[in-house]
């Protein structure tokens, strides 16, 4: 078990430490609260400390020692053990449709919350990537029912149909994704709409993603480099 760090930490002496000034709360909305973790090793700023956390509708409202938790409708028992958030891993690759073989939604996620991934941002190399609504309702449709964990999906931006840019990023995607270079020999299905081999097909698809106001991600190439290799 580590020490306790300083001095005791009530939750306003904590909250002045962790974000400099104190959210008021009138005491009705913490006087009980959706979940209570107590009883952990909390880990703030580079360091833990023994105490817990209060969450309600979602968000966490308390950082303090257990003595000071609100009731929770439901309490866990860390019983010492570490309290971390979860972690938001922002590029993952599911194959599935297309490629299950590789793995699916079901088998990622299982490898995700394992490890303390409890949110993932899916990067667009399915067959075919996600250039149309169509497709990416037909992803987020296999992906419904097998998660465990929550995500989010990229949109595949490319040369080939520019205008289904602005399609795709009414569908709630949280960026674009591209490849600056062809798609690999016997790989055309999964690169489909998801590349930009030369200059002239960025400037449009750097264009047609821009109307949307999302982040383009870029896998950085040289195209003439490649094909010559």
């Amino acid at each position: 078990r580590l020490p306790l760090s300083g001095t005791r930490m009530g939750a306003e002496s904590l909250s002045k430490r962790l974000f400099g000034e104190i959210i008021i709360y009138k005491e009705a909305d913490i006087l009980k609260v959706d979940l209570v973790i107590r009883n952990g090793q909390v880990f703030v700023n580079g360091e833990f400390f023994y105490g817990g956390v209060a969450v309600k509708d979602g968000k966490t409202v308390v950082i303090c020692e257990d003595q000071f938790l609100p009731e929770g409708r439901e309490v866990i028992d860390a019983g010492g053990n570490p309290v971390l958030p979860g972690v938001v891993d922002t590029h993952v690759h599911v194959r599935d449709p297309g490629h299950r073989e590789r793995g699916t939604f079901v088998t990622e996620t299982k490898a995700a919350a394992a490890g303390g991934v409890t949110c993932f941002l899916e990067h667009p190399i399915s067959s075919p990537p996600p250039y149309s609504p169509e497709i990416l309702r037909n992803r987020i449709k296999v992906a419904e029912p097998q998660a465990l964990v929550d995500y989010a999906f990229f949109g595949a931006a490319g040369a080939e149909f520019p205008d289904e840019v602005e399609r795709v990023a009414k569908e709630g995607i949280v960026a674009f994704k591209t490849f600056l270079h062809e798609a690999p020999e016997g790989r055309d299905e999964e690169f489909r709409g998801l590349t930009m081999a030369n200059d002239g097909e960025m400037l449009d698809g750097f264009r047609a993603v821009a109307k949307t106001g999302l982040i383009l991600t870029v896998h950085a190439e040289n195209n003439d480099i490649i094909q010559r290799l």
